[in-house]
């Protein structure tokens, strides 16, 4: 309608209410209330010749004026069906990302006032976006120049200037990224036909049988595309480093490259060869055809050896597992010979909702692939540790919230298979049953064999086990059935008292005052250290592992912890925070601290608390309520009725 998003949301704004005040306009485009003030004249400048006008009234602010309706609801309704190509300028991120493509396409200098129409600001605001242009800039080797009476221009190698436009101007992380080309991709290549290109790419990866995920080959069709659109405006790689030019991706890559050629009318030079092999390699399968899967196979057989010593999984007999990691390491190491290392856009939602299982690959993986240039990125963690959890779901965990039961009769198969039936037909929706035995094998069974059991429902009368058990007769009539659904209340509230047994009184802080991130984790270890939970060499793993990767669980909520479990016992020290301190880049706001001492080995306990973070990571009213909590008393209180909040 106006030719700028930004622009078009003001008017919506001031054309659906009676006044609009300017400081409310600033607040919702995140401008200046000068640039406001620039905003509306550029509208008004339209809008006088379609017989309309916005006005200001002091003390109540803008407001719509219209002098002649017919002329005026003709342009609205040409402008509210048209635009789709204009770009969105909405907020901060929208104008930076504007700008650094406007930079990245340009072979000449751009002169401020130009950069600043683009994206319809002032003088003093743009400057503020070339700051962040370049530390935006910097990551890449590419540097942004200014020049008095030029303006601006980005130099740097041209494989660089791609990568920054592959991360930083293309959305990658939205739901429809993978199901064709969105709008806005649209507008980034307007000069070229993209469904031509899914087109010749799409057959060219099937005739040659290449195995590729969705997201690899959005990514792949990405890099074909701004490929081409640079080489026919001129801009062409110089070098991307040395590269095998013989062998099977070689030539697929050579005749993919000689198809575009004829398609599209450009000449593809060796270099550009080059670009387009490394990110076939890089969204592909075959860069594993490289790797010598024996490599792995000693590395693969520690990182389970320390899963099973320090987390108490027994994952080191699963042959779907060993598979798994193998092909992945081969893939992963195989690709980051070409310098070629992998997103993960799933990254954020693993850490957050498989967090036990994304802790564990990453203390394993550091362990084990602790050098250059075999050391893990958080991306790559993040798929080792989906199957590392797949792994632990096929060790035959119970679906949340049902008790692990053994059924003991010593009347025979059949006898003890309508027990078993008529308990999994009255409670199974609270039940899993594990086994059904004899009392002879249930005596045979190893010392540690009920270790993962919660109760057993017996025919035979049991003393000196270390698990409840229930005597019954094997019709369950309605007396036994009484009986069995009292045993699960008391482990209803056994389990209900294990969440409040990871939390002490002692190990409970809520300061009077600001701290920061180090004041913070120093009080919560120095509690856990008084209470003889940890000694003096916690908190410097807790530290270390800060350094690896983000313990940010939420904007407010984090979970600080060490490098290993090294507690005498599963504990969590508590501090809710007065005031919001950045913590990282998950939780920038952070106000809630679980720092979490685990104890070695102790699977059942670390599984549970892993839970009860994910309960509260999930629910921002768990979250408030727990940062209104005024002390433990209530904070216990807070963290049992969790689970009935929404």
């Amino acid at each position: 309608m106006f030719g700028n998003k930004r622009l078009d949301k003001t008017f919506d704004t001031i054309r659906r209410s009676d006044y609009t005040p300017a400081e409310l306009l600033a607040k919702t485009s995140d401008v200046t209330e000068r640039t406001v003030r620039s905003d509306i004249s550029k509208i008004n400048q339209i809008l006088g010749d379609h017989g309309a006008s916005i006005v200001m009234k002091r003390e109540r602010g803008y407001h719509l004026v219209i002098e002649d309706h017919a002329s005026y609801e003709a342009f609205l309704s040409q402008g509210l069906h048209s635009n789709r190509e204009q770009p969105d300028l909405s907020d901060v991120d929208d104008r930076i990302r504007y700008l650094l493509r406007e930079l990245l396409e340009s072979s000449t200098y751009i002169p401020y006032d130009d950069l600043a129409g683009m994206v319809f600001v002032g003088e003093n605001t743009l400057q503020g976006y070339v700051r962040q242009l370049r530390d935006l800039l910097s990551p890449y080797d590419l540097v942004l120049v200014n020049k008095p009476g030029l303006g601006a221009k980005v130099i740097g190698m041209e494989c660089d200037k791609r990568r920054c436009y592959v991360d930083k101007v293309v959305i990658r992380n939205s739901k429809t990224y993978v199901k064709g080309f969105t709008d806005d991709e649209r507008r980034l290549f307007p000069n070229l036909d993209l469904d031509r290109i899914e087109k010749v790419v799409s057959e060219y990866l099937s005739q040659a049988d290449v195995i590729t995920t969705d997201y690899g080959f959005k990514n792949f069709l990405i890099h074909v595309a701004l490929m081409v659109g640079r080489i026919k405006s001129g801009h062409v790689v110089e070098s991307t480093g040395e590269l095998d030019s013989a062998g099977r991706t070689a030539l697929l890559v050579d005749e993919l490259c000689n198809r575009l050629e004829s398609e599209f009318k450009i000449r593809i030079n060796d270099a550009e060869r080059s670009y387009l092999h490394l990110h076939l390699l890089a969204n592909t399968e075959l860069a594993a055809s490289d790797a010598d899967d024996r490599l792995f196979q000693a590395d693969i057989t520690k990182m389970l050896q320390i899963i099973w010593e320090n987390y108490g999984f027994d994952l080191r007999d699963d042959t779907v597992l060993r598979k798994n990691l193998l092909q992945h390491l081969s893939l992963t190491f195989g690709a980051r010979d070409f310098k070629i290392i992998k997103r993960n856009p799933m990254l954020n939602t693993i850490k957050t909702n498989f967090p036990l299982a994304f802790e564990i690959a990453l203390t394993s993986t550091s362990k084990v692939f602790d050098t250059d240039p075999y050391k893990l990125t958080e991306d790559e963690v993040g798929y080792v540790a989906l199957h590392l959890g797949a792994s632990i779901e096929r060790r035959g965990e119970e679906p949340k919230g049902q008790y692990r039961i053994l059924v003991v009769c010593g009347s025979g198969r059949s006898i003890s298979q309508m027990l078993k039936s008529r308990v999994e037909s009255l409670f199974g929706d609270r039940v899993r049953v594990m086994s059904m035995l004899s009392y002879h094998e249930l005596n045979d069974l190893p010392e540690d064999a009920l270790n993962e059991i919660d109760l057993i429902i017996s025919t035979v009368p049991l003393e000196g086990f270390p698990v409840p058990s229930v005597l019954v007769d094997f019709t369950l009539g309605p007396s036994d059935t009484e009986k069995v659904d009292r045993a699960l209340g008391m482990l209803d509230e056994s389990r209900e008292s294990d969440i409040e047994g990871f939390f002490d009184s002692r190990l409970f802080l809520r300061p009077s005052k600001p701290l920061d991130k180090n004041e913070v984790l120093n009080q919560l270890a120095g509690l856990l250290e008084s209470t003889g939970d940890v000694d003096e060499s916690f908190l410097p793993l807790v530290m270390k592992r800060e350094e690896l990767s983000s313990t940010g669980m939420s904007p407010s909520f984090v979970i600080p912890h060490s490098m290993k479990p090294v507690s005498r016992r599963t504990m969590v020290a508590v501090a809710i925070l007065p005031s919001p301190i950045y913590w990282d880049e998950n939780s920038p706001e952070a106000r809630i601290v679980f720092l979490l001492a685990a104890k070695l080995g102790d699977r059942t306990n670390i599984e549970s608390l892993y839970d009860l973070l994910i309960d509260v990571t999930s629910s921002r009213r768990n979250q408030q309520r727990i940062i209104a909590a005024t002390d433990f008393d209530e904070f216990i209180k807070v963290l049992k009725s969790r689970e009935h909040m929404q």
